[in-house]
């Protein structure tokens, strides 16, 4: 029985291009891009808390399909604004 690894919360699981999600933009770097558990995981907060945080705008996220990704610029910001108010 192969044993199951949770998800690496240091390595995206999805890179993509910035134009992809965002249209023209004149970079060649991409974006990083965590599905829901590694964000929560990320974040250090269960799966319902990211949610709620999506839910209230304090976290914003995009679809690609039926998928939904937080970029990690996103996560840095949330990260930023929490530490201001602290």
């Amino acid at each position: 029985m192969r044993s199951r690894k949770g998800p690496n919360i240091f390595r995206p699981s999805v890179r993509v291009s910035p134009t992809r999600i965002l249209g023209s933009v004149s970079t060649n770097e991409s974006v990083e891009l965590y599905t829901v558990p590694e964000a929560a995981a990320r974040l250090r907060v269960a799966r319902s808390t990211l949610f709620r945080l999506l839910k209230n705008g304090d976290l914003k996220s995009i679809k690609i399909g039926a998928k939904r990704f937080v970029t990690a610029s996103q996560i840095a910001d949330y990260v930023d604004r929490l530490e201001r108010a602290a």
